[in-house]
């Protein structure tokens, strides 16, 4: 059944159904059934822009292995896309050889099957033992350094809209045979101060993920990279959009055919790593990569003979505010 009928025969039964699980029969459809990626896909993410970006992901690796003080580890991915991030961070520290050498195996995180075949294809040529697994629980008991990108955003999220005494749940339902956003349900009360008909957003996916990692890190020991664009105080606005062909999409068009995403509650996710005593940064993307030398490579890149407009235009839409700079943030977690 695809997508649009299934949810239908929902609403029909249930009168509407949560915005997250309208969120999941969606996103799942969408990210089984194609390659999103790139120019050609909906939308284009920071490894697919650059060779860079994923380079100095990996120099953020080798840094959090010499604060773990060197140990034999796994290399763990989160949604890994095309594997390209992977590809470029294994290609560009290759030369740190007590590194490379003591990486014990490298994780794929991925639900699709389409992703997985094209990683297994991408990264077919590096000298690694590559792991495929659904979910991050069955790791192996050793220091894992995790990385993600653009993960968390892809997650389900729940909306709340206040109401007169308290805030109801937004639930996607039928009118005229047209889907269409609706508050039902009792009222839920809460402390939470603003306005009538202001939107909080909050992901219990997301912060289950985010328990994962922070038991994985505190159990066995390592660090964890989380970069997705979000924001740290709640705008109390609905952050949902769609993507397809690489420009902003009606919600309810193409039902499974367009990429859904929302922004990411940061502060919700500091609190599950600051509850479990596990040390965290968070900055900016564009503060990030600087920090990490991106600047540098570019220089490299260009006086080794790269396209110097070419170069400085990656870095510029990586790193400036008024680009990916600012809306993305990058969380970094340690042991």
């Amino acid at each position: 059944m695809n997508p649009n009928e299934r949810i239908r025969s929902l609403i029909h039964f249930n009168q509407g159904i949560p915005l997250d699980q309208f969120l999941s029969i969606c996103i799942s459809y969408y990210y089984n059934t194609r390659d999103p990626f790139g120019k050609k896909g909906d939308f284009i993410t920071a490894p697919e822009i650059t060779q860079m970006f994923g380079e100095i992901i990996g120099i953020w690796c080798a840094n959090a292995w010499i604060k773990l003080g060197m140990p034999k580890f796994n290399l763990v991915e989160i949604g890994g896309g095309r594997g390209t991030l992977m590809d470029d961070l294994l290609r560009g520290t290759k030369h740190i050889r007590e590194f490379a050498e003591n990486i014990r195996n490298i994780y794929m995180i991925e639900t699709s099957e389409s992703l997985k075949s094209i990683q297994r294809q991408k990264l077919s040529l590096h000298n690694y033992n590559f792991i495929w697994l659904d979910d991050i629980e069955n790791l192996e008991p050793n220091p894992n350094i995790i990385i993600n990108n653009e993960f968390f955003d892809a997650l389900p999220i729940k909306q709340f809209i206040k109401s007169k005494h308290g805030f109801k749940e937004v639930f996607i339902t039928l009118k005229e045979n047209k889907f269409v956003f609706a508050p039902l349900g009792v009222e839920i009360q809460s402390d939470i101060e603003c306005k009538a008909d202001d939107i909080i957003e909050v992901s219990p996916v997301r912060e289950s993920y985010a328990n994962k990692i922070a038991t994985i890190i505190k159990d066995y020991g390592g660090a964890g990279l989380i970069i997705d664009y979000g924001y740290i105080n709640s705008p109390f606005i609905s952050t949902l959009q769609a993507m397809k062909d690489n420009t902003y999409h009606n919600i309810f068009h193409n039902i499974g055919e367009a990429d859904l995403t929302s922004h990411v509650d940061f502060d919700s996710l500091i609190k599950i790593f600051e509850n479990e005593k596990l040390q965290y940064l968070f900055s900016t993307q564009g503060e990030f990569l600087k920090k990490c030398g991106i600047e540098f490579r570019a220089e490299q890149l260009i006086k080794n003979g790269a396209d110097k407009k070419k170069i400085q235009s990656e870095l510029y839409r990586l790193v400036d505010k008024e680009q990916m700079g600012e809306l993305f943030k990058v969380l970094e977690i340690y042991y």
